[in-house]
């Protein structure tokens, strides 16, 4: 007597029908298509959003330091968004159990018998009526699962969400570079805190003193020029001194004219002309006085009188 699976070769595995894997296969890219195409979206648009917020910054005030370390800090977690999408779609879906778990989000019931076939699969070679059972519980499963659509069960996705808010920043910085080359290089050069990079500015003055000495309590006049290589001529300018208000000085033949009011403490001084930012420190000075005066005479010997005499005058100095 002759059994029926005689003909079964025992050495050759158990496979998922070709069909069944491709669709496996083909649902695995797609989620990892859109959560990578998601994680680079994002990365683009926080990095850009962070330069842009630089970019702005820049243009009214001396990023301070801490402010570019939180920027930059803000940028590099957006970025981040890529490695680990590689890591949660890529590494942590490479295995067809790890699909089927994936798929029984979705739909549990499909997912729940995926692994159970996906289980058999792996069990190895079996022979007589048990191989028999388990490429017919396999086949089952296939054929049932041609009518449950996969793409389906992708994880909640919006890429096209994501791509436009990358479009926007990546549109304004296109625009931002075409318009205003050397500042958008600037700006990505200042991106990273630990270099020390000077802010580019379109108006340019001419460097402050470190120290600007006025007569004390008595009106003074400072002057503020415009740089050669200024590419910006404001009509006018700004000065204030400590928490007074301020001052302001039109365009003259490329400069400020500022009539400084009396001062009588020493305080801070800065200047703004466009974009451009200056400080320096003012301190009011007494004029010099003359406190005593010391002459000695010679005369002539022919002329009789005493050789010599001393003179002597009284007066205060202050400084």
């Amino acid at each position: 007597m002759t059994s029926r699976h005689a003909d079964v070769e025992p050495g050759r595995a158990i496979e998922l029908p070709r069909d069944l894997e491709r669709r496996l296969g083909a649902f695995r890219g797609l989620v990892r298509r859109i959560k990578i195409t998601e994680a680079a979206c994002g990365a683009v648009c926080g990095l850009l959003v962070a330069y842009l917020v630089l970019f702005v910054l820049d243009r009214f005030v001396e990023t301070p330091p801490w402010a570019r370390v939180v920027i930059f800090a803000a940028a590099v977690a957006a970025c981040a968004a890529v490695p680990a999408a590689l890591h949660r779609w890529v590494w942590c879906q490479r295995g067809l159990d790890q699909v089927a778990r994936l798929i029984g989000r979705r739909f549990p019931s499909m997912g729940d018998e995926l692994l159970g076939i996906i289980e058999i699969v792996r069990g190895g070679s079996a022979a007589g009526p048990s191989r028999a059972l388990c490429e017919a519980a396999v086949a089952q499963v296939a054929e049932r699962s041609r009518a449950c659509d996969f793409r389906l069960a992708v994880p909640p996705a919006r890429p096209w969400l994501w791509a436009l808010l990358a479009a926007v920043p990546l549109a304004v910085t296109a625009a931002v570079m075409a318009a205003a080359p050397e500042a958008a290089g600037n700006a990505w050069a200042r991106l990273l805190p630990w270099r020390r990079v000077e802010r580019f500015t379109f108006a340019r003055i001419e460097p402050l003193p470190t120290r600007l000495v006025v007569p004390h309590g008595e009106p003074a006049a400072l002057t503020v020029t415009l740089g050669g290589d200024t590419r910006w001529w404001p009509p006018q300018a700004t000065l204030r001194i400590g928490r007074q208000p301020p001052l302001v000085a039109d365009l003259a033949e490329g400069a400020y004219a500022f009539e400084v009011p009396p001062q009588i403490a020493a305080g801070p001084l800065a200047v703004k002309v466009g974009d451009a930012r200056s400080q320096t420190r003012l301190d009011p000075v007494h004029r010099p006085e003359l406190e005593r005066i010391e002459a000695e005479i010679a005369l002539p010997t022919s002329s009789g009188r005493a050789a010599c005499g001393r003179t002597r005058g009284v007066g205060r100095s202050r400084r």
